[in-house]
Protein backbone atom coordinates (compact mmCIF):
# COMPACT_ATOMS: atom_id res chain seq x y z
CA UNK A 1 0.00 0.00 0.00
CA UNK A 2 1.62 3.29 -1.06
CA UNK A 3 2.24 6.04 1.45
CA UNK A 4 0.57 8.70 -0.61
CA UNK A 5 -1.56 11.84 -0.48
CA UNK A 6 -4.58 11.82 -2.80
CA UNK A 7 -5.43 15.04 -4.60
CA UNK A 8 -8.78 16.28 -5.92
CA UNK A 9 -8.45 14.66 -9.35
CA UNK A 10 -7.98 11.15 -7.96
CA UNK A 11 -4.23 10.83 -8.39
CA UNK A 12 -1.70 11.94 -5.85
CA UNK A 13 1.86 12.09 -4.59
CA UNK A 14 3.61 8.93 -3.41
CA UNK A 15 5.86 10.02 -0.54
CA UNK A 16 8.01 6.89 -0.62
CA UNK A 17 8.46 6.65 -4.39
CA UNK A 18 8.72 10.46 -4.58
CA UNK A 19 6.56 10.65 -7.67
CA UNK A 20 3.03 11.36 -8.81
CA UNK A 21 0.77 8.38 -9.33
CA UNK A 22 -2.47 8.29 -11.30
CA UNK A 23 -4.30 11.12 -13.00
CA UNK A 24 -2.85 14.64 -12.86
CA UNK A 25 -5.04 17.71 -13.35
CA UNK A 26 -3.14 20.96 -12.79
CA UNK A 27 -6.20 23.12 -12.16
CA UNK A 28 -7.78 20.74 -9.66
CA UNK A 29 -4.73 19.19 -8.05
CA UNK A 30 -2.58 22.28 -7.73
CA UNK A 31 -4.42 25.59 -8.19
CA UNK A 32 -7.72 24.69 -6.51
CA UNK A 33 -5.72 23.24 -3.64
CA UNK A 34 -3.60 26.38 -3.24
CA UNK A 35 -6.72 28.54 -3.41
CA UNK A 36 -8.15 26.63 -0.45
CA UNK A 37 -5.09 26.85 1.82
CA UNK A 38 -5.10 29.97 3.96
CA UNK A 39 -2.08 31.74 5.38
CA UNK A 40 -2.03 33.68 8.65
CA UNK A 41 -4.00 32.17 11.53
CA UNK A 42 -5.80 35.34 12.57
CA UNK A 43 -9.15 36.95 13.39
CA UNK A 44 -9.39 39.96 11.11
CA UNK A 45 -12.39 41.19 9.08
CA UNK A 46 -11.06 39.47 5.96
CA UNK A 47 -10.95 36.10 7.69
CA UNK A 48 -14.21 36.52 9.60
CA UNK A 49 -15.95 37.07 6.29
CA UNK A 50 -14.64 33.71 5.10
CA UNK A 51 -12.39 35.27 2.51
CA UNK A 52 -8.95 34.36 3.75
CA UNK A 53 -5.61 35.20 2.20
CA UNK A 54 -4.72 31.97 0.45
CA UNK A 55 -1.43 30.54 -0.76
CA UNK A 56 -2.68 31.13 -4.31
CA UNK A 57 -3.39 34.84 -3.85
CA UNK A 58 -0.13 35.26 -1.91
CA UNK A 59 1.67 33.84 -4.94
CA UNK A 60 -0.26 36.13 -7.30
CA UNK A 61 0.74 39.13 -5.19
CA UNK A 62 4.40 38.16 -5.39
CA UNK A 63 4.18 37.70 -9.16
CA UNK A 64 2.60 41.13 -9.57
CA UNK A 65 5.40 42.74 -7.61
CA UNK A 66 7.83 40.91 -9.91
CA UNK A 67 5.96 42.28 -12.91
CA UNK A 68 6.29 45.83 -11.57
CA UNK A 69 9.99 45.19 -11.17
CA UNK A 70 9.95 44.23 -14.88
CA UNK A 71 11.39 40.79 -14.25
CA UNK A 72 11.29 38.46 -17.28
CA UNK A 73 8.48 35.90 -17.74
CA UNK A 74 10.65 32.94 -16.67
CA UNK A 75 11.34 34.58 -13.30
CA UNK A 76 7.71 35.65 -12.90
CA UNK A 77 6.48 32.10 -13.53
CA UNK A 78 8.97 30.71 -11.01
CA UNK A 79 7.78 33.29 -8.46
CA UNK A 80 4.11 32.54 -9.11
CA UNK A 81 4.73 28.80 -8.67
CA UNK A 82 7.21 28.93 -5.79
CA UNK A 83 4.75 27.47 -3.25
CA UNK A 84 2.94 24.94 -5.41
CA UNK A 85 4.41 22.07 -3.36
CA UNK A 86 1.98 23.21 -0.65
CA UNK A 87 -0.84 21.75 -2.75
CA UNK A 88 0.51 18.43 -1.45
CA UNK A 89 2.23 19.30 1.84
CA UNK A 90 -0.06 22.06 3.04
CA UNK A 91 1.30 25.32 4.44
CA UNK A 92 3.79 24.33 7.13
CA UNK A 93 4.64 27.38 9.28
CA UNK A 94 8.36 27.90 9.87
CA UNK A 95 8.14 27.36 13.67
CA UNK A 96 6.47 23.97 13.07
CA UNK A 97 9.16 23.06 10.53
CA UNK A 98 11.84 23.95 13.09
CA UNK A 99 10.18 21.70 15.67
CA UNK A 100 9.75 18.74 13.30
CA UNK A 101 13.09 19.14 11.57
CA UNK A 102 13.55 21.83 8.98
CA UNK A 103 16.01 19.92 6.80
CA UNK A 104 13.54 17.07 6.26
CA UNK A 105 10.71 19.50 5.51
CA UNK A 106 12.81 21.41 2.99
CA UNK A 107 13.82 18.17 1.28
CA UNK A 108 10.17 17.12 0.99
CA UNK A 109 9.23 20.52 -0.48
CA UNK A 110 12.00 20.27 -3.09
CA UNK A 111 10.95 16.74 -4.04
CA UNK A 112 7.29 17.67 -4.51
CA UNK A 113 8.15 20.89 -6.35
CA UNK A 114 10.43 19.00 -8.75
CA UNK A 115 7.80 16.34 -9.46
CA UNK A 116 5.14 18.96 -10.18
CA UNK A 117 7.55 20.78 -12.49
CA UNK A 118 8.02 17.48 -14.33
CA UNK A 119 4.29 16.78 -14.59
CA UNK A 120 3.65 20.29 -15.93
CA UNK A 121 6.62 20.31 -18.28
CA UNK A 122 8.08 23.46 -16.69
CA UNK A 123 11.35 24.42 -18.42
CA UNK A 124 14.48 24.41 -16.27
CA UNK A 125 14.93 28.20 -16.49
CA UNK A 126 11.39 28.74 -15.13
CA UNK A 127 11.76 26.54 -12.08
CA UNK A 128 11.74 28.14 -8.65
CA UNK A 129 15.14 26.75 -7.67
CA UNK A 130 16.70 28.87 -10.41
CA UNK A 131 15.33 32.08 -8.88
CA UNK A 132 15.72 31.45 -5.15
CA UNK A 133 17.32 34.81 -4.31
CA UNK A 134 14.54 37.04 -5.63
CA UNK A 135 11.88 34.63 -4.35
CA UNK A 136 13.36 34.90 -0.85
CA UNK A 137 13.38 38.71 -1.02
CA UNK A 138 9.78 38.95 -2.24
CA UNK A 139 8.58 36.25 0.17
CA UNK A 140 10.10 38.21 3.06
CA UNK A 141 8.27 41.35 1.95
CA UNK A 142 5.03 39.40 1.53
CA UNK A 143 5.28 37.82 4.99
CA UNK A 144 6.02 41.17 6.59
CA UNK A 145 3.14 43.01 4.94
CA UNK A 146 0.60 40.16 5.14
CA UNK A 147 1.31 40.03 8.85
CA UNK A 148 0.44 43.72 9.20
CA UNK A 149 -2.67 43.44 7.03
CA UNK A 150 -4.13 40.25 8.43
CA UNK A 151 -2.85 39.59 11.95
CA UNK A 152 -3.30 41.24 15.32
CA UNK A 153 -0.18 42.68 17.02
CA UNK A 154 2.09 39.94 18.31
CA UNK A 155 2.92 39.47 21.99
CA UNK A 156 6.30 38.02 20.97
CA UNK A 157 8.57 39.60 18.32
CA UNK A 158 8.89 37.66 15.08
CA UNK A 159 12.40 36.50 14.27
CA UNK A 160 12.41 37.28 10.56
CA UNK A 161 14.64 39.59 8.52
CA UNK A 162 13.37 43.03 7.67
CA UNK A 163 12.29 43.35 4.02
CA UNK A 164 13.79 45.82 1.60
CA UNK A 165 11.65 49.00 1.65
CA UNK A 166 11.10 49.06 -2.11
CA UNK A 167 9.71 45.52 -2.13
CA UNK A 168 7.57 46.22 0.93
CA UNK A 169 5.94 49.27 -0.63
CA UNK A 170 5.20 47.43 -3.85
CA UNK A 171 3.70 44.56 -1.84
CA UNK A 172 1.50 46.96 0.14
CA UNK A 173 0.23 48.49 -3.11
CA UNK A 174 -0.52 45.09 -4.64
CA UNK A 175 -2.30 43.73 -1.55
CA UNK A 176 -4.50 46.82 -1.39
CA UNK A 177 -5.41 46.45 -5.06
CA UNK A 178 -6.23 42.75 -4.70
CA UNK A 179 -8.45 43.41 -1.70
CA UNK A 180 -10.17 46.34 -3.43
CA UNK A 181 -10.93 44.19 -6.48
CA UNK A 182 -12.03 41.23 -4.35
CA UNK A 183 -9.67 38.86 -6.14
CA UNK A 184 -9.09 36.94 -2.92
CA UNK A 185 -12.75 35.96 -2.59
CA UNK A 186 -12.36 32.78 -4.66
CA UNK A 187 -9.07 32.03 -2.96
CA UNK A 188 -7.28 33.68 -5.85
CA UNK A 189 -8.05 30.80 -8.22
CA UNK A 190 -9.03 32.90 -11.26
CA UNK A 191 -6.17 35.36 -10.80
CA UNK A 192 -3.63 32.57 -10.41
CA UNK A 193 -4.84 30.69 -13.48
CA UNK A 194 -4.87 33.89 -15.56
CA UNK A 195 -1.30 34.70 -14.54
CA UNK A 196 -0.14 31.13 -15.12
CA UNK A 197 -1.66 30.86 -18.59
CA UNK A 198 -0.33 34.26 -19.63
CA UNK A 199 3.20 33.51 -18.45
CA UNK A 200 3.26 30.04 -20.02
CA UNK A 201 2.31 31.66 -23.32
CA UNK A 202 5.37 33.92 -23.03
CA UNK A 203 7.89 31.15 -22.37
Amino acid sequence: MPNWIQQTGGGGYDLDARKWIGRFDYEQDVVHSLAGIYRMKASTPVFKAGRGWSVAIHSVAMQRVADRLELPPDAQLAILEHDKHESVTGDIPTPIARRIGRAAIEELKREVQAELDLKQGIPWECQSQQHESIIRLLDTAALHEERHFFMSPSVIPWEYPEPQPMYSQLMVDVIKEILAEGEHKDGGFESYMAAYEYLRSKI
